[in-house]
C-alpha cells in the first residue's frame, strides 16, 4: 500500500495551521461536567408521604407508592396498614419510606448492624443505623427507625441505597410531621 504525503514545502505550513487551530480554538473556559447518569438534574423539591414532610434530594423522583392492610399474627390483634413510598435517580440509586399504622408485623428478613447512632426526625428520636446485611441480603444501606409523635405512636423506617451519610443526614433533618400527626 502506498502513502501519499504532500510535498515537503507544503507540510510544514500544513502543522503550523494545526498549531494555530489547536491554539485558538481552545475553549476560554471549561464547560461543567454531565451530572452522574447524563440525565439533568433537578433541584431538591419538597415532598410528604403519609404524615411527613420533607425534602428529597436533588434528580430524585417518585417511583412506587402502596398502601396494604396486613395481618396480624397474634390472633384477635387488629391489622396494620403498611404504607410505602420509593424515589430514584437516573442512576438508580433509591430512597425508601415505610410508614405503618400500629405495629409492624412483615420480617423482610434479618439485618446485621456495621454503624449505629441517634439522630432527631421531626422533634422525635432515631436510630440510625450503617448496615452490612438488610432485608436479609448483604448490602449497605443507611436505615433510620422512628416513632410518630404520641398518642398515635405510628412507625417510620427511611433507607437509602447510596451510602452519603451527609445526604442521608441532611434528608432526615429535613423531615417535618404534619397533618395531626400526634392526634
Amino acid at each position: 500500500m502506498r502513502h501519499i504525503l504532500p510535498p515537503p514545502t507544503v507540510l510544514p505550513r500544513l502543522v503550523l495551521a494545526a498549531v494555530v487551530c489547536l491554539a485558538s480554538c481552545r475553549p476560554t473556559s471549561t464547560p461543567p461536567a454531565p451530572p452522574a447518569g447524563g440525565a439533568p438534574m433537578t433541584a431538591p423539591s419538597d415532598q410528604t408521604f403519609a404524615e411527613l414532610s420533607f425534602t428529597l434530594p436533588a434528580g430524585f423522583t417518585r417511583k412506587d407508592s402502596t398502601e396494604e392492610e396486613v395481618a396480624s399474627p397474634i390472633p384477635g390483634a387488629p391489622p396494620t396498614v403498611e404504607h410505602f413510598r420509593s424515589y430514584v435517580d437516573a442512576a438508580g440509586r433509591g430512597i425508601y419510606f415505610f410508614h405503618w399504622d400500629g405495629i409492624p408485623v412483615r420480617d423482610r428478613g434479618p439485618m446485621v448492624v456495621a454503624e449505629k447512632w441517634e439522630a432527631t426526625v421531626g422533634g422525635e428520636k432515631a436510630t440510625v443505623s450503617l448496615t452490612s446485611t438488610f432485608f436479609g441480603r448483604e448490602q449497605r444501606v443507611l436505615v433510620a427507625h422512628f416513632a410518630g409523635p404520641a398518642p398515635k405512636g405510628k412507625r417510620y423506617m427511611i433507607y437509602t441505597t447510596f451510602v452519603d451519610k451527609a445526604a442521608f443526614g441532611a434528608l432526615l433533618a429535613s423531615v417535618r410531621f404534619v397533618g395531626g400527626a400526634g392526634r
